[in-house]
């Protein structure tokens, strides 16, 4: 996949984007610890190439703690234990620290019981879901996840219709792999998220591929027809993408829901594998695929054999050897009126600019 993103016009050091993130939302209400949880997955986004998910999503979640959907000082709890299936409140905590919470204890019941599933219901906004199978795998577990937001209108057009009728349900998996290369898939059932779509409109371009199916059923590559509501995503990959985008909202959303569901949660449904217990090896085993995977010969001079997380891992590593994270101009100015309704100062040192080729100057 190309990579679209803009050059950096401004290439914030990681400890004071963390910082700038942390102290708006602790200002707002959020306690610290929480804060800080936010605050780090929101960098962590930025850092492996989500900027769709990351420091751009503070306005929305300042809206919701300022209008009582999302608590900032709540926590996740247990409603429902049989030991290998856990039920959890998310309390409408922040979708960080509840997803943390989630991806922790999954992990660990299924070091116990070889096999947990976890359902997630009534937290915050998510954030990026490939951090719950990263999570997992670190702790040795494969597990698949299926998120879903409530509330939302229906973005995303079933095969062959013109009418939102589903959403943009993220779903993520994960394998360890001896070493921590782990293997690591987070995707939208859509042909892009509709984050993904509102940064493209943030940021003045078109979308690469025309994934927009607007009211008369025409395609669009204009994400402006997606903010004003006049079209919708497809699911990716024609009819079997659509038929994957079903069992997201299935399991995403009816499955892990109980009760009323609060308007502009997240619900989510995971299970955990405890990957050497179950398979005694695996890790190993894995580790062996993935290199054979790699290996294959490229389509041409210009492509890169990749694994799933690969590329995620790569812009990690180099966001922590260059000490920055790179913002876009749409970024900066999101974050400078978001500061100032806050009544908060902000300052964008001229050390943090960047040349015209995105290095530091």
């Amino acid at each position: 996949m190309a990579d679209d993103r803009l050059a950096p016009e401004w290439l914030i050091p990681l400890e004071e984007a963390r910082h700038l993130a942390s102290s708006i939302l602790t200002a707002a209400g959020t306690s610290p610890a929480h804060a800080s949880i936010v605050a780090e997955h929101l960098v962590e986004a930025e850092m492996t190439g989500h900027s769709s998910h990351g420091l751009r999503l503070l306005p929305m979640y300042l809206r919701r703690l300022a209008n009582g959907e999302v608590s900032g000082t709540a926590s996740p709890t247990i409603i429902q234990d049989s030991g290998s299936i856990v039920f959890v409140e998310g309390n409408r905590a922040f979708g960080q620290v509840a997803g943390d919470f989630c991806a922790r204890l999954g992990a660990e019941r299924a070091g116990k019981n070889g096999i947990c599933a976890v359902a997630l219901s009534n937290s915050g906004h998510l954030g990026r879901n490939g951090r719950w199978p990263e999570i997992a795998a670190d702790a040795g577990a494969i597990s698949i996840h299926f998120a879903h937001g409530v509330g939302g209108e229906p973005n995303v057009v079933p095969y062959g219709a013109r009418e939102a009728r589903l959403r943009s349900c993220p779903v993520a998996m994960g394998a360890p792999v001896a070493g921590g290369e782990h293997v690591i898939l987070d995707f939208s059932v859509a042909e892009l998220s509709g984050n993904s779509v509102r940064l493209a409109f943030e940021e003045g371009r078109r979308l690469e591929h025309a994934s927009l199916i607007r009211r008369d059923g025409s395609s669009s590559n204009d994400p402006a027809d997606f903010v004003r509501g006049d079209g919708a995503i497809a699911a990716f990959g024609g009819y079997k993408g659509y038929g994957i985008a079903v069992f997201a909202e299935l399991l995403g959303s009816l499955l892990p829901r109980h009760g009323v569901a609060t308007l502009n949660t997240n619900s989510m449904f995971s299970i955990y594998i405890a990957a050497d217990d179950t398979r005694p090896g695996f890790q190993a085993a894995a580790d062996a695929f993935m290199r054979e995977i790699r290996s294959a010969a490229p389509r041409n001079e210009d492509c890169i054999v990749t694994a799933p997380g690969d590329r995620a891992r790569r812009r990690r590593e180099e966001a922590l050897r260059k000490g920055v994270i790179g913002a876009s101009a749409a970024l900066a100015k999101t974050l400078r009126e978001t500061f100032r309704q806050a009544g908060l100062a902000i300052e964008f040192a001229e050390s943090w600019r960047a040349s015209e080729n995105g290095r530091p100057r």
